[in-house]
């Protein structure tokens, strides 16, 4: 599926148990096909689709009450356990409060 489609899907919002599934559908699409184009080199094109596309199916999801699923469909992709293998996204997804602790340790000693 191309990024326009899954763009036109998003776009394209009904109402009710069509629409969960169908943005479901494009959600597991799109986070399929952003690993495999970063695998074939196509690094840009796999980490646009992270971008502006991710992000017009997230408010979808908002808008229609689907938001907590979406995040647990993403959750629960091999591209997040993926994304957590990299320390300064394991690090930043902690939160700012396991930053600041951990800024605070790592301070020499006075």
């Amino acid at each position: 599926m191309s990024p326009f489609a899954i763009q036109d899907l998003a776009a394209g919002a009904t109402t009710g148990p069509a629409q969960a599934a169908a943005l479901q559908r494009s959600t597991q699409a799109l986070l399929d096909q952003a690993p495999a184009l970063v695998l074939a080199g196509a690094f840009a094109a796999g980490y646009r689709l992270l971008g502006a596309p991710l992000s017009a199916l997230w408010t979808e999801a908002r808008g229609c009450g689907q938001a907590e699923p979406m995040r647990a469909w993403c959750q629960q992709h091999p591209l997040h356990a993926l994304a957590q293998l990299d320390p300064y996204t394991h690090r930043a997804r902690r939160g700012p409060a396991a930053r600041s602790f951990c800024a605070v340790q790592s301070r020499p000693a006075a």
